[in-house]
């Protein structure tokens, strides 16, 4: 009798317990479990960079979310004026580099060369002095984050971009570098971008779109600008408007590694001074060419070609393509013609090119042009001036079987 008494006394009180545990507690705020809610993962999966012991999470993770990173004050002060010093030489034509693009603005294109008229040395593998950017070993170490150990020097460029003279030509459109890239994979190709002198929006600093680097290659094509546009400057119309825009300001020595899918451009320079960067896109040596017939870059592989045939008086030629290891120059300079339409390097040109061809045959051989920093090696193609896009190669043959010259005691 005793012991049914306790248990009708505990029995409410259990179930006042009970009770309370059901009703929500006023200091409780509920949250929904629905799709809200995010799916627990297993350890974070990296795409856009490899495994390395230089960036942080932090960088890490935002490069893999907005598709660039800014390293400030990475390039020396000293390096920088011996970049600007070669430059001037450049533009006075106390050194003749050869291969080089030397490039104006369309507003001032008829201008006497000198390092106020020049807006672009393209293709600089032969200069001793810039190339030396391209090995800095605190340059090298961020690329490996992106490329790997094996990396070449696929594209360089000293740019000057001129005060705007009203025509508003010094901007350059939005675009993705890949546009003017026939290799791939794109995930293992980075650009760095480094500036030469403060760098804002009043001078045209790069302006970029975060997270753009997540998306394919888009179509691009010659704006309609009302004072015209500098050529090859091609541009980017189907994309969404309402994506933020992001401005880079930098310092001088700050460099900016950024995707090749990345949607980016820059402003026209309202100052009255020039605006100078230096650059190069290194891509993994395990990467291959690919033939850009039919697709959106086929349009930029034929203008290429007939800059070619223009600025080398070709005329009408084929293309012929050569992926394998070049020949010992040498050998054709024993020749008094050298053989027509045969490569040295990736490209095949005329007489007239071949000859121009070899002279940077010997240069690239004699001069060091490779260059080791830890595990890297770096390539400076045997190529004309021109463009990569004339390394087609439909088999997709790697670059290490292809346009790596290989050199004794390396």
């Amino acid at each position: 009798m005793e012991r049914l008494e306790q248990k009708q006394v505990r029995a409410p009180l259990r179930l006042g317990i009970l009770l309370r545990h059901l009703v929500p507690h006023a200091g409780v705020t509920p949250f929904p479990t629905s799709a809200q809610v995010a799916p627990v993962t297993g350890p974070t999966q990296f795409r856009y960079t490899l495994d390395n012991d230089v960036l942080t999470l932090e960088q890490r993770q935002f490069y893999e979310d907005n598709g660039y990173l800014l390293i400030k004050n990475l390039v020396a002060d000293e390096d920088i004026e011996r970049f600007r010093e070669e430059f001037v030489k450049i533009c006075r034509k106390d050194v003749k580099v050869p291969a080089m693009t030397i490039m104006k603005d369309i507003a001032i294109a008829k201008s006497a060369p000198d390092e106020n008229t020049v807006t672009k040395l393209q293709d600089f593998i032969f200069s001793e002095e810039l190339f030396r950017y391209c090995t800095l070993p605190q340059i090298v170490k961020y690329v490996e984050c992106f490329t790997g150990p094996d990396i070449l020097a696929m594209h360089t460029m000293l740019i000057n971009k001129p005060p705007d003279t009203g025509k508003k030509t010094s901007r350059h459109p939005l675009h993705q570098d890949l546009h003017y890239f026939p290799f791939r994979p794109a995930d293992r190709i980075v650009c760095a971008w480094t500036a030469m002198e403060k760098v804002d929006r009043s001078n045209g600093c790069l302006v970029v779109l975060p997270g753009t680097h997540k998306g394919c290659l888009k179509e691009h094509k010659y704006p309609e600008w009302e004072g015209g546009v500098n050529k090859m400057y091609h541009g980017i119309f189907d994309y969404d408007k309402s994506l933020p825009r992001v401005h880079v300001p930098m310092e001088k020595g700050d460099t900016l590694f950024f995707h090749p899918l990345l949607i980016h451009g820059s402003g026209r320079n309202r100052t009255g001074g020039f605006r100078k960067a230096i650059s190069c896109h290194y891509a993994s040596s395990d990467g291959y060419y690919i033939d850009v017939k039919g697709t959106s870059q086929e349009i930029l592989e034929k203008e290429v070609e007939e800059i070619v045939r223009e600025k080398y008086n070709m005329g009408d030629l084929d293309f012929k393509v050569s992926m394998f290891p070049p020949p010992d120059p040498t050998r054709f300079l024993l020749l008094k013609k050298p053989p027509r339409s045969e490569a040295l390097g990736p490209c095949c040109f005329s007489d007239k090119a071949l000859k121009i061809l070899l002279h940077n045959s010997e240069t690239y051989a004699s001069s060091g042009h490779f260059r080791r920093s830890r595990s890297c090696l770096y390539q400076k193609p045997v190529r004309c001036s021109a463009s990569p896009f004339l390394l087609r190669d439909p088999n997709r043959r790697r670059f290490s079987a292809g346009s790596r010259l290989q050199l004794p005691g390396l």
